[in-house]
């Protein structure tokens, strides 16, 4: 065996359990601390799972042994969308229903890629969190750049580096012509990126131009997001009532289930900032940030 091989072999043995071990901690850790959905949208969550099978069945064959799929959309698009806990949840399970039942591949195998791509979307997201990042039609603001071209280089690019770091230690010839290949995979991750952030666009604005039941609140287009976030900071010196921030929330969160299940995202979009500046000297200058334990003064008119 060779220098290199051997390095390779010692490599998976060492690294791949590891990072397997770090995408079941981290979902077990978004269930703990309240980073996983509530109530869980179970209807989403199995749509996106055959989402994340189909990509990873219907992926691209590259020279030699290569394979490249647009697996990594979904944990990038679910990561905006809800948060590191859901996309590390449906970047394990999607990889693993795809490979398993549908590639046939062999259960090693597909744990290994299944823990990096789960570990890598926590990872990403929850750094992203940390940096300020926001959810849903937020992250596509202005407000939110850097936070998502952070997210939507470094999603992509992570798995693809272990892969090649991989092959380079190993020493394999698992693809005839790697600028090719690279190229690919490069053409792969500008489709990912730009399929996940239409995602995030499309749903929020199917949300906020759905039917709601009667007597519901009516669907708010964002065009009509300020004047009504206007109204909800002027009311912010009115407080109503108290909340205590548990471990996951944010204020996106909070927002929605103060303003119950029939809110839009729109209308979330234009109330949150009303809490945020009626605890703004509490909270700080990043509104991502708050502590659990914390507590905030609900502003009147919210969640009345």
């Amino acid at each position: 065996m060779s220098s290199a091989n051997s390095w390779g072999s010692r490599f998976d043995r060492v690294a791949l359990p590891l990072i397997e071990i770090g995408a079941v901690a981290a979902i077990v850790a978004a269930a703990a601390t309240g980073n996983l959905p509530k109530p869980f949208p179970f209807l989403e969550f199995f749509g996106l799972l055959v989402a994340g099978a189909a990509l990873r069945r219907f992926g691209l064959p590259l020279p030699g042994k290569g394979f490249a799929s647009f697996i990594m959309l979904l944990p990038l698009f679910a990561m905006l969308e809800r948060g590191w806990g859901w996309a590390a949840l449906l970047a394990v399970l999607g990889v693993l229903v795809g490979d398993v039942a549908l590639r046939r591949l062999p259960m090693r195998a597909a744990a290994a890629t299944a823990g990096l791509c789960g570990f890598t979307a926590a990872l990403v997201g929850f750094v992203y969190d940390r940096i300020g990042g926001l959810h849903g039609i937020l992250a596509l603001q202005g407000d939110n750049a850097w936070p998502l071209v952070f997210a939507v280089v470094v999603m992509p690019l992570l798995p693809n580096a272990f892969f090649y770091l991989q092959i380079y230690l190993s020493d394999a010839a698992s693809f005839a012509d790697p600028r090719l290949t690279l190229r690919w995979e490069a053409i792969v991750a500008v489709f990912d990126i730009a399929l996940a952030v239409g995602w995030v666009a499309a749903d929020a604005t199917a949300t906020s131009t759905s039917p709601q039941p009667s007597g519901a609140p009516s669907g708010i287009a964002p065009s009509d997001a300020a004047p009504i976030g206007a109204a909800l900071i002027g009311a912010a010196t009115q407080p109503s009532s108290a909340y205590v921030v548990q471990p996951g929330d944010s204020l996106w969160r909070i927002t929605e289930a103060l303003l119950g299940a029939n809110a839009s995202a729109a209308q979330i979009a234009a109330s949150w900032p009303a809490l945020y500046e009626a605890n703004r000297d509490s909270i700080g200058d990043n509104p991502s940030l708050i502590q659990p334990g914390l507590a905030l003064t609900v502003p009147a008119g919210l969640g009345a």
